[in-house]
């Protein structure tokens, strides 16, 4: 369950992942960072890692340790989120039995649906 809900932030985030990335850059360390960030995803979450699923498949090996960084490049409320499932402990557990790559594997391409955290322009 958790790591759906992780690949569905993925896809609703997919269309504006280049401009974030962007912004980030452009942003710095600036205090209001998190507003413009939000706006650039179009949302009230965003995520400033360079990976998404997609890159995260492109290295077996370091599955493990780039999906954590993935996870830390999201926005506040939704790391807030995913400490509620403990997915910590998950990762360790997939990692341990080199089931990462496999459950990346199993997900499919989930497409945004109507989210009503729209960020109101």
């Amino acid at each position: 369950m958790p790591l759906t809900v992780i690949r569905r932030f993925d896809c609703i985030l997919a269309a504006t992942k280049a401009a974030v990335l962007k912004k980030n850059e452009k942003v710095g360390k600036l205090a209001t960072k998190d507003t413009f960030l939000s706006r650039e995803a179009g949302y009230s979450f965003y995520n400033t890692s360079p990976f998404d699923f997609e890159k995260l498949l492109n290295d077996p090996d370091g599955i493990e340790a780039n999906f954590r960084s993935y996870l830390n490049g999201f926005s506040e409320n939704v790391r807030n989120i995913i400490e509620k499932f403990k997915f910590d402990n998950h990762i360790a557990t997939l990692a341990e039995k080199n089931c990462c790559i496999l459950s990346f594997r199993s997900l499919p391409r989930l497409m945004p649906i109507y989210i009503p955290i729209k960020y109101p322009t």
